[in-house]
């Protein structure tokens, strides 16, 4: 249903976000017996689902502001909705900024967090998350708890830091060869996997206290 809704009412399929919601959707209400109705409700859902992502999505940044920097959560919570609202109404006005944050910092902010998550993941928690591994794995995926956890470490970050650096010297319009490219991803997931090791190494886990 969708589909056929994208073809007549927007440039295509591929035209999502804004495109599809508010020109594909909202040219089909438009053609419906009470589509004013229907759009108005409709929209008033998105709204709803719009909001409360947002509450969700504070909630992270307010906690951290909270346990980190002993902000009052009201003032927290003031202050992110602020700059939410500004950042946000630059993005509605102005489609050249909307477009510069949805198609290039959207996924290049992803895909530096997904790096992070993973190096974090191996060498921070380290031996935490392969036993977390063992617990959730069956009796095939068990022998590959340590690969897994050098792949997260090592591997994937690589390819991900690649696309990254390939991604950006294309959208600042740099020329950068794929040698150049490959020995500053190697560089840089030497460098995080160092900061990662030094990091454990200057703050040990601290055992936990058994009950007596």
């Amino acid at each position: 249903m969708v589909f056929p809704l994208l073809f007549s009412f927007a440039p295509g399929p591929t035209e999502g976000g804004p495109g599809a919601l508010f020109v594909g959707i909202a040219g089909a209400f438009a053609s419906l017996p009470g589509g004013r109705v229907l759009g108005a409700v409709f929209f008033l859902v998105v709204l709803l689902a719009a909001l409360t992502s947002l509450i969700s999505m504070l909630e992270i940044p307010v906690s951290l502001l909270v346990d980190e920097f002993d902000i009052e959560r009201s003032r927290a919570t003031r202050g992110l909705f602020a700059l939410v609202a500004v950042t946000g109404g630059v993005n509605a006005f102005s489609p050249a900024v909307f477009t510069l944050f949805a198609n290039h910092l959207v996924d290049l902010l992803l895909v530096l967090g997904l790096t992070g998550f993973m190096v974090y993941t191996a060498w921070v928690l380290g031996p935490a998350a392969v036993e977390e591994y063992l617990e959730g794995a069956g009796r095939l995926s068990r022998p590959l708890a340590i690969p897994w956890r050098y792949a997260i470490g090592t591997l994937f970050p690589a390819f991900l830091l690649f696309t990254f650096y390939a991604d950006v010297t294309s959208l600042v319009g740099l020329s950068a060869g794929t040698d150049l490219l490959l020995v500053v991803t190697l560089l840089t997931v030497v460098a995080l996997v160092v900061a990662a090791r030094r990091s454990v190494s200057e703050n040990p886990p601290q055992p936990s206290e058994s009950a007596d």
